[in-house]
């Protein structure tokens, strides 16, 4: 089972969450709230520093971004599915 800290008002937990979501996996991931504030909390033992989302894996690993975090799961559900639109290329006015 994956984990992942998080807090309630994240916008970055939500996106990994989301992401699960829309990948089928909300069951595999199991959601411990994170209290970024409090030096005592677990989360500092898991990401140095003290951040969310961090999404620990089975084997103790632990991703500390939105994208990391959001590709590692789009691997789990077999890869290309893409829970993330493709990022806009800017065409420049010539």
């Amino acid at each position: 089972m994956l984990v992942l800290r998080s807090s309630p008002a994240s916008p970055f937990g939500r996106k990994v969450r989301i992401a699960a979501a829309i990948l089928g996996l909300t069951q595999r991931i199991e959601i411990v709230i994170a209290d970024t504030n409090d030096a005592q909390d677990s989360l500092r033992r898991q990401n140095p520093l003290g951040k969310i989302p961090a999404l620990v894996l089975e084997d103790g690993a632990v991703l500390m971004t939105v994208l990391s975090s959001s590709n590692y799961l789009d691997l789990l559900a077999g890869g290309g599915q893409r829970s993330f639109p493709p990022r806009r290329r800017r065409v420049l006015p010539s």
